[in-house]
């Protein structure tokens, strides 16, 4: 019976199945031809039979699905080539076979990624090869145009790896302070649509501070509003959608965390120090350079999130951190108030913001009121975050 059972499954086409270096030139060719794109990846089990019984790897598109056996056999031969690499120090002129090498085991990393989120010593070339194109190239212009290029090309790739149905990836500490190190290093080049206006090259990674200076001061000329607020937008639905794909993916969220924390040094000092009739303006503004009424959006997407998973603890966790805005000083409104306050600007001027946070609040907590009553819902989680909200005062 186990003779019939075992025929009944179609095997693999054993020249594709079985030769690891056509299934990693498969592989490497897929992620080269959509560099620039946000990906679908899915690793499928062993026994899985794809619908025209000859190949480990299936792609349609911007989706691609490989058995386990073969990115195993991949990963063995990706992991040959970065055995291999070559050093990434020298800034002078390469050869044309070590820009060979140097692109070949820059493609075999994302291999080996796909295979082990947490190989940390393939996420630390791909840093040092960010790096090492800033010293590469004649003109100012080539380099950043390149450099912009391979950038934007490392955050699509990060997004794919957190956002697609994998086993680890979405709940990777390596792959999210990755991503948090393109932000922080290369922030001009990401928030900037422009090319000619993010002009100032990041330091090198050998040379970075740990505590890398305000969003504003790393480039001559200060990202829109927009700008910012679409990009704080985009992360925020990357960490849901990972947080979805995870459960409790407390990862993702201290990303989050960490990334409005490296946003909130981006108010220029200069909006602190305006004149009494622009004061106003600046009383509405929060600690997160954004308005009250931009906050409140965030905070309602990622509410509308915990309401869907409401067992999820490390949501409603990220939900109480953008409600209390733990960073700044106060009673935990949004806002600078601990600066302002040494300032002379603290008082009250009859522009409460701090009172139109504190309604955003109130309303968030009615409406999970609600929701518990309605579904006579009795989990931890959300009765947790009431007892925080509670503790704090709405």
């Amino acid at each position: 019976m186990s003779n019939t059972q075992t025929s009944s499954q179609p095997a693999l086409d054993p020249k594709v199945s079985d030769d690891p270096q056509a299934i990693y030139n498969t592989l490497i060719n897929f992620f080269s031809t959509h560099a620039c794109s946000v990906l679908e990846l899915e690793i499928l089990p062993s026994f899985h039979s794809t619908p025209s019984q000859s190949t480990a790897i299936l792609h349609d598109g911007l989706s691609l699905a490989v058995t386990k056996k073969a990115l195993v056999r991949a990963f063995l031969v990706a992991r040959e080539v970065f055995l291999s690499r070559p050093s990434l120090t020298s800034t002078s002129d390469a050869s044309t076979d070590r820009k060979k090498s140097i692109l070949e085991v820059l493609a075999a990393t994302k291999t080996i990624l796909l295979y082990d989120p947490e190989h940390l010593s393939a996420a630390n070339w791909r840093k040092r090869y960010l790096t090492f194109r800033e010293t590469r190239g004649n003109e100012k212009d080539e380099v950043q145009g390149r450099l912009r290029r391979a950038v934007e090309e490392e955050m699509k790739w990060t997004q794919s790896l957190v956002t697609s149905p994998l086993n680890k990836h979405a709940k990777s500490p390596t792959l999210w302070f990755h991503r948090l190190w393109l932000v922080k290093n290369y922030h001009s080049l990401i928030l900037h649509p422009d090319p000619a206006a993010a002009d100032a090259l990041t330091a090198p990674l050998s040379t970075a501070p740990i505590t890398l200076p305000p969003l504003l001061h790393r480039s001559k000329t200060p990202p829109g509003r927009d700008a910012v607020l679409a990009f704080l937008q985009t992360e925020i639905d990357i960490i849901l959608q990972a947080a979805a794909q995870h459960k409790a993916n407390y990862h993702a969220f201290h990303y989050g965390r960490r990334l409005l924390a490296f946003l909130s040094q981006s108010s220029p000092s200069q909006e602190r120090s305006r004149a009494d009739n622009e004061k106003s303006a600046d009383k509405e503004r929060g600690s997160f350079w954004f308005t009250y009424r931009e906050l409140g959006e965030l905070v309602e997407v990622v509410r509308r999130w915990c309401f869907a998973h409401p067992r999820d603890v490390s949501g409603w966790g990220f939900l109480a951190c953008l409600l209390t805005n733990r960073g700044a000083g106060g009673d935990g409104e949004p806002g600078e108030e601990g600066e302002r306050d040494e300032e002379g600007e603290g008082e009250d001027d009859g522009h409460d913001g701090g009172a139109e946070w504190k309604g955003v609040r109130a309303g968030v907590v009615a409406q999970t009121r609600g929701f518990v009553q309605a579904l006579g819902w009795t989990g931890d989680s959300v009765a947790w975050f009431l007892r925080e909200m509670d503790r704090v005062g709405t």
